[in-house]
Parts: structure tokens; sequence; C-alpha cells
């Protein structure tokens, strides 16, 4: 890495580097981890408050018996972060054979030409 080189007005010039040996591996950024914890006393302050006004859910975590009240109350704010967590891709294999394949397959045909207002014989014969 080059060593440390500003420019007149004393800003590092382009290629220099403040900190040649860089951040140790593994080194988590101090604010977004403050910010964590912050919202995470938040949330479980506001879970107390939920859990003494409703009973039913004092056997629960704080944060869980706020989450419960926002996806009860707002739950257009509450679906999308669960969309989040969801992972955005799914691997599967799908092992079908022979005729539970091809009446699988069938279905879908029948479904989609209901769809298109057309006939499966009408599709047969475009084929």
């Amino acid at each position: 890495m080059a060593k440390t080189e500003r420019d007149e007005n004393g800003r590092l010039k382009k290629g220099s580097v403040n900190n040649p040996k860089g951040r140790t591996v593994g080194a988590k950024n101090k604010v977004p981890t403050e910010v964590k914890d912050m919202v995470l006393q938040a949330l479980s302050i506001a879970g107390a408050d939920i859990k003494e006004a409703n009973p039913d859910l004092a056997e629960i975590e704080n944060g869980t018996a706020y989450l419960v009240k926002v996806a009860q109350e707002m739950p257009n704010l509450f679906v999308p972060m669960v969309a989040k967590l969801m992972p955005a891709k799914v691997d599967m294999e799908v092992n079908m054979m022979g005729n539970e394949l091809l009446k699988l397959m069938t279905e879908r045909r029948d479904q989609l030409a209901a769809l298109k207002d057309i006939t499966p014989e009408e599709d047969e014969n475009d084929t």
C-alpha cells in the first residue's frame, strides 16, 4: 500500500492511505453496532409496555410482544419486514417421473389454456 501523502489542502492524495494495515479482519463498524443495541433496547421497552397492557402476552419476550402488536395493528409494515427476512432464492430438487410429471404438465397446460380461452385440442394442433 502507498504511504500517507497529502495535497496542499491537507487531504489525502489519490492512492494514499491513512492506515496502511487496514481494519482488522472481522472488526465491526462501531456506529451500526451501537444503533442496533439502541433499537433492541427500545424494542424491549416497547414490548414490556405492551405486555403490561395485554396479559395474554405475558409468557413471551418483550420484543416479540411488540412485534405481535405491530403485526396485528400494522400488517402493511410487518409483512414487508418478514419478506426481507426470507431467503431471496431457494434451491430445491424435484424428482418426478413418468405419469406423475405428465399429469402435472397437462394440468398446468389446461390452466394456462383456460386463461387464454383456448382448448387443449387447439393447443395440440399448434404444435
